[in-house]
């Protein structure tokens, strides 16, 4: 039998700080999922996630407001989907983006630039 088709969707709704289920359909498992900014910052890296092994992923999204990002989806035999690109909505939680930030301690997140 051959494999369904791996297709990943965006998900309909994507705020900073607050945790999103990710689901995806088709292929075969164990799986990776890759989250990609559009434009990658010191702040806004990829990120990465190993040996999922249902089709869905409670993901954290460590990003700035205003972030665009898209998901891709690799299974096992290296077959591949990519979601559309979706931005990162605003929260009044900021509580998570202090992980992404290597080499600080500080608290603070960094002032927007004025415009």
């Amino acid at each position: 039998a051959l494999a369904q088709d791996l297709t990943i969707d965006a998900p309909s709704s994507v705020a900073q700080c607050i945790p999103v289920t990710i689901q995806w359909s088709g292929g075969k498992a164990p799986y990776y999922l890759y989250v990609e900014p559009a434009v990658k910052t010191p702040l806004d890296l990829p990120q990465t996630y190993q040996n999922i092994a249902g089709q869905s992923f409670a993901w954290t999204p460590r990003y700035h407001t205003g972030t665009l990002v898209s998901l891709a989806i690799v299974d096992i035999t290296g077959a591949s989907a990519h979601s559309t690109v979706f931005p990162i909505m605003g929260s009044t939680d900021n509580t998570c983006l202090g992980s992404t930030h290597s080499g600080t301690s500080t608290v603070d997140t960094p002032p927007s630039p004025s415009t």
